[in-house]
């Protein structure tokens, strides 16, 4: 994986890591996982204001999981 990202990266891209999706349509849809976690509806919006960052790495998982929450 450390790989990919860094190809990413190389080609001006933005790695984007998930906390575990939890919501309709996962395999968590009724129980919430062990942090760090993310709605499922939370991550496709704050995916999609990633589409034109600038290249780095976003971390996207609820705020209250304390795990630095930070996108390029």
């Amino acid at each position: 994986m450390a790989e990919h990202e860094r190809h990413v990266l190389d080609a001006g891209g933005v790695v984007v890591r998930y906390g575990q999706l939890y919501g309709p349509g996962t395999s968590s849809r009724d129980d919430l996982p062990a942090p760090p976690r993310t709605h499922v509806e939370d991550a496709t919006r704050r995916t999609t204001a990633l589409l034109d960052a600038p290249s780095g790495i976003g971390v996207l998982c609820d705020e209250d999981d304390g795990v630095s929450n930070h996108a390029p």
